[in-house]
């Protein structure tokens, strides 16, 4: 205690009933209180402070053994928060790639390979387009090359010949020229044999006229002839007779020609045949093609002109032109 201070006045304070007592004698306590008289007033002498209200007890620490050690707390000091720092950019790095192949003179360069395809409709980005157009393209050749093969094959099995043709006889029944005008009349048969030498190829004819022609020129009127079928490997004959209509214009120089050879008795004719003729092989079939064969003979005549009988020597017999 300091010099000149005065000693301390002790007041009673009211005894503090327990929790456990009941709510009457809280209220009566704290009617006491109330009516109380109040504490001095600050800065007088009888003044006290307040008694402050006592801590709670704790529960006693262990004591420090050598073997236990509790972790030393350490109290942490606020500090102050840095401002963030910038982000670093970094540059776009660049991609890996595949260590290149040493290149040696004396090997080949390394082949250059696709990269793989994906599954699926990406397909058609990589050149699906491109090989299905080259798949179409081999098909077709492919297709192509056996047609053509095959009838390649086909033509050379029923390949169809030409069929020859053979005057084997000549009559001439008469031949009459007259000068004003230049006409001639004749009547005249040649026979003919046709060979047809193919195999598996048999010939139709249709439309076939027939006329006899001197120097180029006809000397009789045609004649059409029936149809006719000739078979494979087979020989026909025909000897139709020619002329014996009207009379027939020619130039006068075909006129003299004519009358000349007949005087000397040695006359050049031709027979002419035209039509149409389609081949058949099996089940194949042609379509209508031109025929044109021509057949020269020399034919002799008597002394005079007079022939009753009409037959007349073939003097010469060449082989038939067959156009077909």
């Amino acid at each position: 205690m300091y010099q000149g201070e005065e000693p301390p006045h002790h007041h009673h304070l009211p005894k503090m009933n327990d929790d456990d007592d009941d709510d009457d004698n809280d209220h009566h306590d704290q009617g006491r209180f109330d009516h109380q008289t109040p504490y001095p007033p600050p800065g007088s002498q009888a003044y006290q402070p307040p008694a402050t209200p006592q801590q709670p007890l704790q529960p006693p620490k262990p004591l420090f053994s050598p073997g236990s050690r509790q972790p030393s707390k350490k109290r942490s000091t606020p500090t102050a928060t840095p401002p963030p720092a910038p982000p670093i950019v970094l540059p776009p790095q660049q991609p890996l790639q595949p260590p290149q192949p040493i290149f040696v003179p004396n090997s080949p360069p390394p082949k250059a390979h696709p990269p793989p395809r994906p599954h699926g409709d990406d397909n058609r980005y990589y050149g699906d387009g491109d090989d299905r157009r080259r798949q179409l393209f081999a098909v077709i050749t492919t297709l192509l090359l056996l047609i053509g093969l095959t009838a390649l094959i086909l033509w050379l099995l029923y390949r169809p010949s030409k069929p020859h043709f053979t005057a084997i006889s000549a009559a001439v029944y008469s031949l009459n020229t007259t000068s004003t005008p230049p006409y001639v009349a004749a009547l005249i048969q040649l026979t003919i044999l046709s060979r047809n030498s193919n195999k598996r190829t048999s010939l139709y004819y249709d439309r076939l006229a027939v006329a006899v022609h001197y120097h180029n020129h006809p000397i009789t009127p045609p004649i059409s002839l029936s149809p006719l079928h000739h078979r494979k490997r087979s020989t026909i004959m025909m000897s139709p007779v020619i002329g014996g209509g009207p009379a027939v214009a020619v130039p006068p120089e075909v006129l003299q020609g004519l009358a000349a050879d007949e005087a000397y008795g040695v006359v050049g004719l031709s027979w002419v045949l035209v039509g149409r003729v389609k081949y058949k092989a099996g089940w194949f079939r042609s379509g209508h093609n031109r025929v044109y064969v021509r057949c020269d003979v020399m034919v002799g005549f008597k002394s005079g002109g007079a022939n009753p009988t009409g037959q007349v020597p073939l003097l010469g017999n060449p082989p038939c032109f067959v156009d077909m």
